[in-house]
């Protein structure tokens, strides 16, 4: 099994991982040890957990100047990032296959205690985190070719294929999508990604997700055809040079869910980011099932997104 960026010749072999070696297994031995399911699956945690919470495990050996994970707000790139507002319910973003996003916490199994330790969850397989991050751990061990992904211990990607669907509620802006990748990046240097391996990342998830009104094409799964991926739509986001804006939905700012966890933080159409004043009380949070953000896919009332990065979801 190739991986998904080196059969597309987005992704070539670093000096030291041979060409007919995939990401996935050559990080999974270098990492952590024997390519197995069990061991798999840990790196695309990796991967995921390193990328929102920074250098958080054992693994996370090597130091990475700025590392500090997505989910650490700050100034970037002129404007204030705070993506926990898509994660805990602050805001209506979720795409639960409603015509409006709807809040959902991604966070109801343990929450990040749990992610820092490279769990999915506490064990409610039903959960809004469960879901949500196998279902991103499966995107990207297609993404970097996890040779075992497909087996019963590591099941295949069930979100949706197309991206935008996934993240289309959320109107991120260039600063957002650019600090997520930003962070997603130096992780993979964290734990033992050579640097063009992780530059190749790097610039397959750019050109792949990161320019607004890009062209239908297939990714992951390549049989569902070609899909609409861009996932950054808000007007300052780097335009595609072959646009196909009528293709996409007209932007719109999600709304404050829960202004108690969305603070001073709330964004319009245009990305930019304003005080809260919201009073609206919190809304019960959906429950998942095949997938979502990054890829998952929200079933019955939902899941989401990743969809991301279902990355990459069925909501």
């Amino acid at each position: 099994m190739g991986s998904w960026i080196s059969s597309t010749s987005q992704l070539v072999a670093a000096a030291d991982r041979p060409e007919d070696v995939t990401p996935c297994d050559f990080y999974t031995q270098k990492t952590i040890g024997d390519i197995t399911p069990a061991n798999q699956q840990l790196l695309m945690a990796l991967v995921l957990h390193s990328a929102l919470l920074g250098p958080y495990s054992k693994y996370n050996t090597v130091p990475v100047d700025d590392f500090t994970g997505a989910l650490h707000p700050r100034q970037y790139q002129g404007s204030y990032v705070d993506l926990n507002v898509y994660f805990n319910g602050a805001l209506a973003s979720a795409n639960t296959g409603k015509d409006q996003g709807e809040a959902v916490n991604f966070l109801d199994d343990g929450g990040l205690p749990l992610a820092r330790q490279s769990k999915p969850g506490n064990g409610n397989i039903h959960s809004n985190q469960y879901v949500f991050f196998t279902h991103v751990y499966s995107y990207f061990g297609t993404f970097l070719g996890c040779s075992t992904l497909g087996t019963t211990a590591f099941p295949p990607y069930k979100g949706k294929a197309s991206m935008y669907e996934v993240h289309k509620y959320m109107d991120l802006n260039a600063a957002e999508l650019a600090y997520f990748i930003e962070q997603a990046v130096k992780g993979l240097i964290s734990f033992g990604f050579s640097d063009a391996d992780a530059q190749s990342v790097n610039a397959t998830l750019n050109g792949k997700f990161n320019e607004r009104c890009a062209p239908a094409e297939p990714i992951i799964p390549a049989s569902a055809g070609p899909q609409l991926q861009a996932i950054c739509v808000a007007p300052d986001c780097p335009l595609s040079p072959n646009d196909t804006c009528s293709a996409y939905g007209d932007v719109a700012a999600p709304a404050v869910a829960n202004a108690a966890l969305a603070g001073n933080f709330t964004k319009d159409a245009s990305g930019q980011t304003s005080l809260n004043v919201s009073d609206a009380a919190p809304s019960a949070s959906p429950t998942l099932s095949n997938g979502g953000l990054l890829g998952v896919d929200v079933v019955g009332v939902l899941l989401p997104f990743l969809g991301f990065w279902a990355i990459f979801m069925e909501l």
